[in-house]
């Protein structure tokens, strides 16, 4: 894992059920940037990403108990 992806984990533990926007507000990247990089923390199994059922058109983010180790 690299710093950047630690930090973004850390983002997400902090704010567990934020979206990819709120996230990408937060650390002052475009939406597509953060999209490529929660890609690369869903493929290790360290988040996951649920659909809104409040808002099918938005999927919030979630660390996985592999990515709190």
């Amino acid at each position: 894992m690299v710093k950047g992806q630690a930090s973004l984990l850390t983002a997400i533990k902090q704010n567990d059920g934020a979206t990819q926007s709120e996230l990408a507000e937060l650390f002052g990247l475009t939406n597509p940037t953060m999209g490529e990089r929660i890609n690369k923390l869903e493929v290790l199994g360290y988040i996951i990403r649920i659909v809104d059922e409040n808002n099918l058109r938005c999927k919030r983010v979630y660390i996985t108990p592999e990515g709190k180790k």
